[in-house]
């Protein structure tokens, strides 16, 4: 005979893995923003959003299929860039992100801050980034 209540404790104990991977996963991008306003006088700030034409297209799917978008909180006409795609896998990890023809694997929080501190010093996110940064210059100077 099946063991319903092993089952039942199992995914009870998954779920609360899940949730405890997903905070982490979140903290991780606060700990990028808190340093990137730091460096940036608060012009740049990173975030996982759906990009808008998939979110109308396949609604349910929205959540799986994000990416990871910086935007300018200075400028509020101010267009977000999207500097990689983001795949979050239910149980948090593994996720994967995708930028420049690279797929990355993250198993857990050093890799995930790897990951990101590479995508961080990829020639095009580092121009993104910095057309960000000069819309704030460029208002500042009107």
């Amino acid at each position: 005979m099946v063991d319903f209540i092993t089952a039942f404790e199992a995914g009870l104990n998954a779920a609360g893995i899940a949730d405890k991977n997903k905070r982490e996963i979140n903290s991780v991008f606060e700990e990028l923003n808190k340093q990137l306003a730091k460096a940036t006088d608060g012009k740049v700030n990173i975030e996982l959003r759906t990009p808008s034409l998939l979110r109308l297209i396949y609604a349910e799917q929205s959540k799986k299929n994000q990416a990871i978008y910086a935007f300018n909180p200075l400028i509020k006409s101010a267009d977000a860039k999207e500097l990689a795609r983001w795949n979050l896998d239910p149980n948090g990890y593994p996720c994967k992100i995708s930028f420049s023809n690279k797929e990355l694997y993250c198993e857990d929080k050093s890799a995930l801050e790897r990951t990101l501190a590479d995508m961080l010093q990829d020639p095009t996110v580092g121009e993104a980034l910095s057309k960000l940064i000069q819309l704030s210059e460029a208002k500042e100077s009107e």
